[in-house]
């Protein structure tokens, strides 16, 4: 149940940094500062979902959420291009009369997308924590340590013939 109820929030969390990494492309007329504050609006609307999912995953976690937060980006990058490529289209200027209120802003939308793929890739890369020690075990060890060898078979390091 666990698991289920993590996939869910991630999957929230992640559509909501879709949509996030999507206005940070659109530019408010009044001000750039207008266009920081629209973005940094989802960061804890889609922060809390996502923090959520992390914490009652029973995997790992960091790697998960980051994993999360790279196909996110993954769509948004999809998305992106092909919202630009319909607010550039001069046939579109009649029929979706509305777009000619809305514009690109597509360095801050670059800036925005590069953190946000950056954060996601630190994340998925992080190397997991070893909290739990297990008295006896090694972690590199080959799967044949501590394994009886079978009846009949050479010793290991013996090039003798099994024929």
């Amino acid at each position: 149940m666990r698991r289920v109820a993590s996939v869910f929030l991630l999957v929230l969390g992640g559509w909501m940094i879709v949509s996030e990494l999507l206005v940070a492309f659109m530019d408010v007329q009044p001000g750039k500062w207008d266009s920081l504050f629209v973005a940094a609006i989802f960061v804890p609307i889609s922060g809390a979902p996502l923090l959520a999912g992390a914490l009652i995953s029973p995997g790992q976690r960091w790697q998960e959420l980051g994993l999360t937060i790279l196909l996110s980006a993954g769509a948004a990058a999809a998305l992106a291009a092909c919202m630009v490529a319909v607010m550039l289209d001069p046939r579109l200027a009649h029929p979706m009369s509305f777009l000619h209120e809305i514009r690109l802003d597509l360095l801050f939308g670059a800036v925005n997308w590069l953190a946000v793929a950056a954060f996601g890739c630190w994340l998925y890369r992080r190397q997991p924590a070893n909290l739990i020690e297990v008295p006896g075990h090694v972690p590199d060890a080959p799967a044949s340590v501590g394994v009886a060898p079978l009846p009949g078979a050479p010793a290991p390091g013996n090039a003798e013939d099994w024929s």
